[in-house]
């Protein structure tokens, strides 16, 4: 039973062993906020081409 004691914690989000909890949390927080940052990116550059092929498909009806 001492051992499950001291085994590592893992941690659920991940099933990364947790020597230091706060710097893991801190870690998936980055990483989060990178991917947040990333995929807003493609979003925005995917609503710019649509509004683009959009105003072209204006200018042709005219």
């Amino acid at each position: 039973m001492a051992e499950i004691a001291n085994a590592p914690e893992t941690c659920a989000e991940c099933g990364a062993l947790m020597g230091d909890k706060t710097a893991h949390l801190d870690w998936h927080e980055r990483t989060l906020d990178a991917r947040l940052r990333k995929v807003s990116g493609q979003v925005s550059e995917q609503v710019q081409e649509l509004a683009e092929k959009a105003r072209r498909l204006g200018d042709r009806s005219n």
